[in-house]
């Protein structure tokens, strides 16, 4: 005769306790997302504060990159490639060590809550902009008078490379100077002994026109329609990217072009036979050194290096990233 009023009873409790988990979850929840957001928030102020003032403007596509390095990826001797990057964008940028940092701790800290919420990490939020591979001819000794190439080293060394956006040339780093170095012992040590004796002479002993600035070493390279093949400027679009392997068996990037992009390398390159032809990723040279153009080159390239496997990883992605239309390429074209 009781049995029904308890079994109510228990149902009663039953649903209460699953109210109260609901309700528990929910205010977690609530007060997960009012955490996100308030870290999120911070990020932002982090890079406003960054990129107030029409001088820091350079460094916007330098912390992109530097924050687009995935935060568990090693180099070959295990350190982490982000705070690699990042001690080399305050070496040059040490005005902005403080507003730098900022932003990469407020960064870590997104990638963290939003990790807790189960969010893809990583909202770049206004410094967010597709991966540019660009192409630029690099000039070589000789290519200008010995005047006008000094003016050019002196504002690096003056006002740094973001001066001089306006003319023939501009200075752009070298991603990974190491990459120079030649495979035999004795050529190695002698040309490191170089590059840190005089960068000027080592980069001549390449034909190029090189300098150092803070840490960092820049070559000039070309600004001009003529000699250049942006990624902001056409239509024209990766359409693939994937690991390859080179004759001699090491491994490197190759890319293909769309219709578009094929005639307008072919145009760059069959215009500038003989001249060193720079790839640039997120506006720093990946290529070194830069490869110097033998024939008309159309539909396709490769970047050549003795890069790690997190590096090749990182780099295919990021370029992977910043194509409008890709394919998912797990190895070369038969």
């Amino acid at each position: 005769m009781n049995s029904e009023p308890k079994r109510r009873r228990r149902i009663g409790t039953g649903v209460a306790l699953l109210i109260g988990l609901f309700m528990s979850q929910a205010i977690r929840m609530a007060r997960a997302d009012d955490d996100s957001q308030a870290i999120r928030d911070a990020y932002e102020k982090a890079c406003s504060e960054l990129l107030n003032g029409q001088a820091n403007t350079g460094v916007k596509p330098a912390i992109r990159r530097v924050l687009r390095v995935p935060a568990d990826a090693k180099n070959a001797t295990g350190v982490a490639l982000r705070q690699v990057e990042l001690d080399r964008l305050i070496a040059t940028y040490p005005q902005l060590a403080e507003q730098i940092q900022n932003v990469a701790a407020a960064y870590a800290a997104c990638e963290r809550i939003e990790d807790q919420l189960g969010d893809k990490p990583g909202p770049l939020g206004v410094l967010n902009a597709p991966n540019a591979l660009d192409f630029r001819i690099a000039a070589r000794v000789g290519d200008m008078n010995a005047e006008d190439e000094q003016a050019y080293r002196d504002a690096l060394k003056e006002h740094g490379p973001d001066a001089g956006g306006d003319k023939p040339w501009r200075w752009f780093e070298v991603d990974n100077v190491t990459q120079y170095f030649p495979a035999d012992p004795a050529r190695h040590k002698q040309q490191t002994e170089l590059l840190k004796q005089d960068p000027v002479k080592f980069f001549t002993s390449y034909g190029l026109v090189g300098q150092q600035h803070g840490d960092a070493y820049y070559l000039l390279l070309a600004n001009t329609d003529a000699q250049t093949l942006l990624a902001g400027k056409g239509d024209w679009r990766l359409v693939e990217v994937f690991r390859g392997v080179a004759f001699d068996g090491t491994l490197n990037i190759q890319f293909g072009f769309d219709d578009t992009g094929a005639a307008a390398m072919g145009k760059l390159t069959g215009n500038n036979i003989h001249k060193p032809l720079a790839m640039l990723l997120d506006g720093r040279i990946i290529t070194s050194p830069p490869p110097t153009i033998q024939s008309r080159i159309s539909d396709s390239g490769q970047i050549t290096g003795r890069f790690s496997d997190a590096e090749l990883a990182y780099m295919i992605h990021a370029i992977q990233t910043g194509m409008v239309n890709r394919p998912t390429r797990a190895g070369p074209r038969n």
